[in-house]
C-alpha cells in the first residue's frame, strides 16, 4: 500500500470511529492507552494510565509535561451546527506551572476547539484558564460553548497541560447543552424558599466570566407560557423585578445570551413562594439629574415599582434640600443653598416597610477641562476646533512615564491599560498621566477599571470620572474593550454610558466592538462606536485587507449615518499569541508589513471611518519598535503622512469629493482651498493598473503627494501600475 492510499485509510478509519461516538461521552480512564487509541483518541507520550491515583474507579489519566509546554490527549467528537456543549472533567494537580518560556499559560486544562469536517482547525472553541500549583480534585469545566457554525463538524477535546508539571484527569462529560441543563448555580433565593418581600433578589454564579449576559423568566406556571411569563434583564449575574409580585408561587429560570438573538437553552427551573403578608419592599430609587452650571440646579430622584409607600429623604452635602413637588413615583427638589464648583455628596434615604434603603451618589457641577464634540459630518472638535484621532493604545515602552515612541511617530491621543486593570488606580495617578500627556500635547482616551465595571459599581464609576473630567488632556472616556465577550449586555453597557454622561456630558465614550453580527445591538450604548477587524491571522490564511472596509460600512449600518465610527487598526503581529513559538519558528516579527498598514488605513478612510487608533501588543510579547523596526516604521511614517494630509482630513465633505472607482480601486477624496487630494488603494492582492480620465488643464498641475513630483498624463489619463495594497496619492 502507498503512503497516500495509507493515509486515506487511517482517515477514513478514524471518520468511521468518530462517526460512533455519542454523547453524553463519559470517559473513566479504564483502559489501556492502546485501547482508547483504537477508539479514536490521539494519545502522546507524555501521556499515561495511572493505577495509583484514581477519583472514581481504578484508574485515572495522568500528564507529565517537561520542556513541551504542551501536551494533550485528544479526541475529535461529532457535532451538529446550530447546537452547544458543555465539557467537565476532574483535574489533581502536582507543581504545574507556567513554563519560563511559556508567556501566559493556562496550566492543567480541558479545552473545546472547533474543527472542520476534515478535522483541520477553525478560529473559534472554549479555552477556559486551567489549574494551577498542587490541588486535590477539582471539577473544571467548560461550562458551553457558542453555535456551532456550518463550518464546524468536530469538537476538537484537548485533555492536557499548558505549563509543566503533572496532572490526573478523571470522569470527563461531553454532552450537548439541552434545555433543563443546570445552568448557573443559583445562590438565592433558596430552593422552595419562602420570601418575605415581593420584590426578591435573584442572584447566580458566573457560567463564563466575561463572555455571556442572562435573563431570568418568572412564572406562576413551570411550564414558562410566553403570555404568563416575566422576563428580567439581568445586571451581571443578579436580577430584581420592577414590579411587585404577588403572593404564592412562582418559577425561575436562567438563560444565558451570547447576543440578543443567540441565547441557551433555558436552563432547569426553580422555585420561591412569595408569603401571603409579604412586603411591597424593597423599591427601587434612582437618581435623575444631569451636570448643571446652576447655582441650586432642579434635581429629581425617581421611586418604583408603581405603588410604592415610602417617606424620601434627600441631602445634598449633609443640608437637607428644598422640595419643588412629590408625585407618585418622582421627587424633585433642589439644594437648600448655592452650590460652588466642585463634586458634591448626594444622600437619598427611602423608609417604609422595610430595612430603610439609602443611596449615595454624587452630582458635579465642575467645569470640563475641554468640551468635545462633532461636526455635522462626524468630525470631532476640542472646543470648537477640528481634531482628527491618529490614536495608539499604548507608548512602545509600555511605561506611562514615557512618550518618546508616541512623540516619534506623531500620535495625538493614546491611552494606558494600567487604568483598566488591578491593581485599581487612584485618580491622583491617573492625572499624573494626564498631565505628562497635555505637556506633550497629547489626547487621551481614558478607560475605567474593569473590576468595577463588572461589579456595575456606577457609584465609583462616576467618582473616579467627576474627579478628572477637568483635564484638558481628556478627550473620549474609553469604557470596555469588547463588552460582547467580557459579560455584558447592551444595557449593561447603555447604564454605565448614562452614568458618566451623568456626570461629565462634555466628554464623549467610547466602546471598541469585535462582533459585527451583533453590532446594531450595541449602536446606542456610547457615543463613539469603535471596532477592531484584524486581518492578520495568528494561524491559517490571512484575511484580505478588505476586511477593514467590510467592518467600518458595517459598524456604519448599525449605527447610522451621524454617530461617529473609529478603526482599531492592527498593529501587532498575531503570531505572537504564543511568542516563545513564534519567535523559534519566525524569528522577527514581520506583519503588518508598511503596505500592509497603509493599505488599511486608507481603506478605512475611503469607507468612511472618523478616527484611527492602532492597537500592537504589549512588549512582554515583544517591544515593537525594539524587535520589529521595520514594522514600526512603517506605522511611524503612515502616522506622519497622516500628520500632513489634516488639513483634508478635517474638511468637511461635498458632493465632489464622491469619485466612482472599478474594482478592486478604492478611492478616498478631500479638497482644501482649491487643492485636491486623492488617494487611490489597490484593495487587491494582485497587480492592478489604474487608468484615470482627468479634467483639462490637469496636466502640469498633478503631483505625487508624497514626493512632490509632477505626474505626466498619458493621453489625458492618469495611468499607473499598482502592486498588490498599493496606495498612491495625487493632488492637483
Amino acid at each position: 500500500m502507498t503512503l497516500r492510499l495509507a493515509a486515506v485509510a487511517a482517515l477514513m478509519a478514524l471518520t468511521a470511529i468518530a462517526a460512533a461516538i455519542e454523547l453524553p461521552l463519559e470517559e473513566g480512564f479504564e483502559r489501556e492507552l492502546d485501547a482508547m487509541r483504537d477508539e479514536g483518541w490521539v494519545v502522546r507520550s507524555s501521556a499515561s494510565i495511572s493505577d495509583a491515583v484514581a477519583r472514581s474507579g481504578e484508574r485515572s489519566l495522568r500528564m507529565d509535561v517537561g520542556d513541551d509546554q504542551r501536551r494533550y490527549m485528544e479526541l475529535y467528537i461529532p457535532v451538529e451546527a446550530g447546537k452547544q456543549y458543555s465539557a467537565e472533567a476532574w483535574i489533581r494537580t502536582e507543581g504545574v506551572r507556567s513554563h519560563p518560556r511559556g508567556g501566559s499559560n493556562r496550566g492543567a486544562v480541558i479545552f473545546l476547539q472547533w474543527a472542520d469536517h476534515d478535522r483541520k482547525h477553525v478560529s473559534g472553541g472554549s479555552f477556559p484558564r486551567g489549574l494551577f500549583g498542587d490541588r486535590d480534585w477539582t471539577r473544571h469545566e467548560v461550562s458551553f460553548t457558542r453555535p456551532i457554525p456550518e463550518n464546524v463538524g468536530y469538537l476538537h477535546l484537548l485533555l492536557g497541560i499548558e505549563g509543566q508539571g503533572t496532572a490526573w484527569f478523571d470522569d470527563a462529560v461531553v454532552r450537548e447543552v439541552q434545555a433543563g441543563w443546570d445552568g448557573p448555580e443559583v445562590v438565592q433565593p433558596n430552593e422552595g424558599a419562602t420570601l418575605q418581600t415581593r420584590r426578591p433578589l435573584i442572584e447566580w454564579t458566573d457560567l463564563s466570566p466575561g463572555g455571556v449576559g442572562y435573563l431570568v423568566e418568572l412564572s406562576r406556571d413551570p411550564v414558562f407560557p410566553a403570555a404568563e411569563t416575566l422576563v428580567v434583564e439581568a445586571e451581571g449575574t443578579s436580577a430584581r423585578l420592577a414590579e411587585w409580585l404577588e403572593p404564592g408561587q412562582w418559577h425561575f429560570r436562567i438563560i444565558a445570551q451570547m447576543t440578543r438573538d443567540t441565547m441557551m437553552p433555558p436552563a432547569r427551573a426553580h422555585s420561591f413562594t412569595i408569603a401571603a403578608d409579604a412586603l411591597a419592599w424593597p423599591p427601587e430609587v434612582t437618581p435623575r439629574w444631569a451636570w448643571s452650571d446652576q447655582p441650586r440646579p432642579e434635581m429629581a430622584v425617581a421611586i418604583g415599582p408603581a405603588g410604592t409607600e415610602a417617606e424620601i429623604a434627600v441631602t445634598v452635602d449633609g443640608e437637607a434640600v428644598e422640595v419643588i413637588a412629590r408625585e407618585e413615583q418622582l421627587l424633585r427638589f433642589r439644594p437648600a443653598a448655592d452650590l460652588a464648583e466642585g463634586i458634591h455628596e448626594v444622600r437619598v434615604e427611602a423608609t417604609g416597610a422595610g430595612e430603610p434603603v439609602v443611596i449615595e451618589a454624587i452630582f458635579c457641577n465642575k467645569e470640563p477641562g475641554s468640551r468635545v464634540s462633532f461636526r455635522a459630518d462626524r468630525v470631532t472638535l476640542v472646543d470648537g476646533v477640528p481634531f482628527f484621532p491618529l490614536g495608539a493604545y499604548r507608548d512602545p515602552s509600555d511605561r506611562i512615564d514615557e512618550v518618546a515612541g508616541l512623540l516619534e511617530a506623531g500620535f495625538n491621543l493614546t491611552h494606558d491599560y494600567l487604568f483598566e486593570h488591578q491593581p485599581l488606580q487612584t485618580p491622583e495617578v491617573a492625572r499624573e498621566y494626564l498631565d505628562l500627556m497635555h505637556e506633550h500635547g497629547i489626547k487621551v482616551f481614558l478607560g475605567l477599571n474593569r473590576v468595577k465595571l463588572a461589579e456595575r459599581d456606577l457609584a465609583w464609576v462616576q467618582r473616579f470620572v467627576a474627579e478628572l473630567m477637568d483635564h484638558p488632556a481628556l478627550l473620549t472616556w474609553y469604557l470596555a474593550d469588547e463588552p460582547e465577550i467580557r459579560g455584558f449586555t447592551p444595557s449593561d453597557m447603555r447604564r454605565i454610558h448614562e452614568a458618566v454622561r451623568m456626570v461629565d456630558p462634555f466628554h464623549p465614550t467610547s466602546v471598541v466592538y469585535c462582533r459585527p453580527g451583533s453590532f446594531a445591538e450595541w449602536a446606542d450604548a456610547q457615543d463613539i462606536h469603535w471596532n477592531d477587524p484584524y486581518p492578520l491571522r495568528p494561524s491559517g490564511p490571512d484575511r484580505p485587507l478588505t476586511m477593514v472596509e467590510e467592518w467600518v460600512k458595517l459598524g456604519r449600518d448599525a449605527v447610522g449615518p451621524d454617530r461617529p465610527l473609529w478603526t482599531v487598526l492592527q498593529g501587532h503581529d498575531y503570531r505572537w499569541s504564543n511568542a516563545e513559538q513564534a519567535r523559534a519558528e519566525i524569528g522577527t516579527p514581520d506583519k503588518p508589513t508598511r503596505e500592509h498598514t497603509r493599505a488599511m488605513v486608507f481603506l478605512s478612510l475611503a469607507a468612511g471611518s472618523d478616527g484611527l487608533i492602532w492597537y500592537w501588543w504589549p512588549k512582554s510579547r515583544y517591544h515593537i519598535r525594539d524587535d520589529a523596526p521595520q514594522k514600526w516604521a512603517g506605522i511611524v511614517e503612515t502616522v506622519q503622512l497622516l500628520h500632513k494630509l489634516m488639513p483634508w482630513l478635517t474638511a468637511e465633505p461635498t458632493a465632489d469629493d464622491e469619485m466612482a472607482a472599478p474594482e478592486p480601486l478604492r478611492v478616498w477624496s478631500r479638497e482644501v482651498d482649491g487643492v485636491r487630494v486623492v488617494a487611490v488603494v489597490n484593495a487587491s492582492d494582485e497587480v492592478t493598473e489604474l487608468r484615470a480620465p482627468m479634467e483639462d488643464g490637469a496636466e502640469g498641475r498633478l503631483l505625487d503627494f508624497e514626493s512632490g513630483v509632477a505626474v505626466e498624463l498619458v493621453e489625458g489619463q492618469l495611468q499607473a501600475r499598482l502592486e498588490p495594497w498599493e496606495v498612491r496619492i495625487y493632488r492637483w
